[in-house]
């Protein structure tokens, strides 16, 4: 007797035949799992640098996905450590990653990497 064949790869969840609106909304619906998974997690450790402002860029971009409006758990907030850690350095409270990295590290932040 020969051997068992290899199961079959999953099918993707749309292909090129499937209508657009279809694949639209299963691709939201991944895509609010994927963040509901990602953001809700208590064990997945987030770093973000600013990141109420991201959330609430997301919220307004993306009003239908439930997961930008869920509860955020293990996020570190760069900026907000930062500012903790330096109260003397105002000027920080309005600077982005690339100043605060030059400020505090004395280093230069590649944003093509």
């Amino acid at each position: 007797p020969s051997p068992p064949s290899p199961p079959s790869p999953p099918s993707p969840p749309f292909s090129a035949s499937t209508p657009a609106s279809v694949a639209s909304v299963a691709g939201s619906v991944l895509l609010d799992h994927f963040l509901a998974d990602l953001l809700t997690s208590r064990s997945i450790l987030k770093l973000g640098f600013g990141f109420g402002y991201d959330l609430s860029r997301m919220q307004r971009s993306y009003p239908n996905l439930r997961s930008v409006f869920a509860p955020t758990h293990a996020l570190i907030d760069v900026k907000a450590v930062t500012l903790a850690a330096f109260p003397d350095k105002v000027k920080l409270s309005k600077a982005g990653l690339a100043t605060v990295v030059a400020s505090v590290l004395g280093m230069y932040v590649d944003k093509t990497e």
